[in-house]
């Protein structure tokens, strides 16, 4: 049976779906670009996505679209939400004081170029398992037209069928080969997000005990009878500002409040916390003996 190298109009036999841009060549003109050249252009010259910001890879063409179907994700998802370092800081309450904070970002700033070895290799590797099918696609009409040049009318519809389950069947493999690897690809980078967490949360340890870091808000230890009068505590603000508080009377009340109390004041209450009602007692390097030579 001879085939004429035009379609009869009106000759489309296959849905297919398009976005804004697109253009469909026909088949004389496929074959006379060549299949392979469109391939490389279609596939690695000028790819659909950008694998830098997208999550899941779309092969081009209604085989492109079948599978995307087939497997039930959306080209277009972006990749999950994680934590920033302003996330970090509030969930272990602790933020670099704000001299420091500048130079600790710059150090730790999540940079997403980190993940593109991990798309670039997922967009490898999709693309091959894209190449193949449509491969085993091509053979299975192939076959078909073979047939049905050989047998004719006899027994068409049976080959149709056989020849729509091994799509079917193409579909389904493919469906489930790139939900793996889209699994894979998720803990991958979910490895690599929480590698970089862990390294933000030493450096934070590390910056608090060298003083550098403070806990965020207004979380000050309790104050009991061993608290001195006049002990210090620093309160972190959530911006790295910080503001010295003092005890007084049980209270913490702002360094510079306390700082404004009568000295006389400020005495008795030492006295108190050191159960010391001697005037010659000598508690903080003869301090008090001066004052009371002082006013003898």
């Amino acid at each position: 049976m001879a085939y004429s190298k035009y379609s009869k109009l009106p000759g489309d036999s296959i849905l297919t779906m398009l976005e804004p841009g697109e253009y469909v060549l026909n088949r004389n003109a496929v074959n006379a670009v060549g299949k392979e050249n469109l391939d490389e252009l279609n596939f690695e010259d000028a790819p659909r996505y950008d694998m830098s910001q997208r999550r899941n890879m779309q092969v081009g063409g209604m085989l492109g679209d079948m599978l995307s179907m087939q497997s039930g994700g959306s080209a277009t998802e972006e990749p999950g939400e994680y934590d920033s370092l302003t996330d970090i800081y509030n969930e272990f309450n602790i933020v670099p004081h704000e001299g420091q904070r500048a130079s600790f970002e710059e150090n730790w700033a999540w940079d997403d170029s980190n993940l593109d070895p991990l798309y670039q290799e997922f967009e490898r590797g999709m693309g091959d398992l894209a190449r193949g099918k449509r491969k085993d696609l091509n053979t299975i009409g192939d076959t078909t037209r073979s047939t049905k040049a050989k047998q004719g009318f006899t027994g068409a519809g049976a080959i149709d069928t056989a020849a729509a389950e091994s799509r079917d069947t193409i579909y389904g493999d493919y469906a489930s080969s790139r939900m793996k690897a889209e699994s894979a690809l998720d803990t991958s980078i979910k490895r690599e997000r929480d590698d970089w967490k862990a390294g933000v949360i030493g450096a934070l340890d590390t910056l608090e005990q060298s003083g550098g870091a403070g806990k965020v808000g207004w979380n000050p230890p309790s104050i009991d009878d061993k608290t001195k009068p006049g002990e210090q505590w620093t309160y972190t603000s959530p911006d790295g500002s910080r503001e010295q508080y003092a005890n007084w009377q049980g209270e913490w009340i702002p360094m510079q409040e306390y700082q404004s109390l009568p000295r006389d004041e400020i005495r008795r209450e030492e006295d108190k916390y050191y159960n010391q009602d001697d005037p010659w007692y000598t508690q903080g390097a003869f301090g008090q003996v001066g004052d009371f030579f002082g006013t003898w």
